[in-house]
């Protein structure tokens, strides 16, 4: 069977959408050999896709997916374990060891699981089962029925100021709108990075089961991965987080169409 990582330079791509390549892998037993590298075309999902059909990929390996693009993989009978991370090296031995639970984003474990229809070639190769004893539910951003926000923070508390920034943000409180319950969740691993913070700080907002932000600017990129996450990005500045929750509650936020600042936010 053919193992396929969608991946972005060395590491699985945050979001299978934004892969730059995909490496294609023959599976015979425990031994893994290339079997391909392709380049993908930026911006255009159904090339991607179609990419997969065409080189006979039974299984992919990827971080973030929207529910619209998962379903276009699996109609086309590939298996899914999406909201993977890592290093290539790293998610090629977890999936011999069948480990891949082992990194799976910060937050998701109960919220992806292998998807596919069950046809074709893979259901006939030696394939690891790696969500025995870890049910994933269907699609992005379903691991609860309830509504969470993710709101940059200066602090660790709704009394804190909300962080102007986004992608090198201190952290981030995560509250649930159903429950009122509030987590934090730290940001320091991207505060210091040369270039992808905002990528990578929406990979970690995604992973969190958030369905909405809350900061005080967002760069192109942040943007763009958090859209295509599907997850919906509102403006606020010069209050504290319980201010954002507030006006949030009360319809004064609009969704925000597009980035405000280029680059490193």
């Amino acid at each position: 069977m053919r193992l396929c990582l969608a991946c972005h330079e060395t590491r699985l791509a945050v979001l299978f959408d934004n892969a730059s390549a995909l490496h294609i892998y023959e599976v015979e037993g425990e031994v893994l050999s290339p079997a391909g590298h392709l380049a993908l075309p930026g911006g255009d999902i159904a090339t991607k896709v179609a990419s997969l059909a065409a080189n006979r990929v039974h299984v992919l390996l990827c971080g973030g997916i929207s529910g619209c693009t998962l379903r276009m993989i699996t109609s086309a009978g590939v298996e899914v374990f999406p909201w993977i991370c890592g290093e290539i090296d790293t998610v090629l031995t977890a999936w011999q060891q069948q480990t891949l639970q082992e990194i799976t984003m910060p937050g998701c474990k109960g919220q992806c699981r292998r998807q596919g229809c069950g046809k074709g070639p893979g259901r006939l190769g030696h394939r690891p089962n790696q969500s025995r004893g870890n049910p994933f539910s269907n699609t992005l951003n379903q691991g609860s029925d309830h509504m969470k926000l993710a709101i940059s923070s200066q602090g660790t508390t709704l009394d804190s100021m909300v962080d102007p920034r986004f992608g090198r943000a201190k952290g981030f409180i995560i509250y649930d709108l159903d429950t009122e319950t509030v987590e934090y969740a730290s940001n320091d691993q991207n505060l210091n990075i040369p270039q992808g913070a905002g990528i990578q700080t929406a990979q970690n907002v995604a992973a969190t089961g958030a369905t909405a932000v809350i900061t005080g600017n967002v760069g192109p990129k942040a943007f763009a991965a958090l859209k295509q996450g599907q997850i919906t990005m509102y403006l606020f500045s010069n209050g504290t987080v319980a201010q954002a929750i507030e006006a949030y509650k009360k319809g004064e936020l609009t969704p925000t169409a597009d980035a405000n600042k280029q680059g490193h936010w």
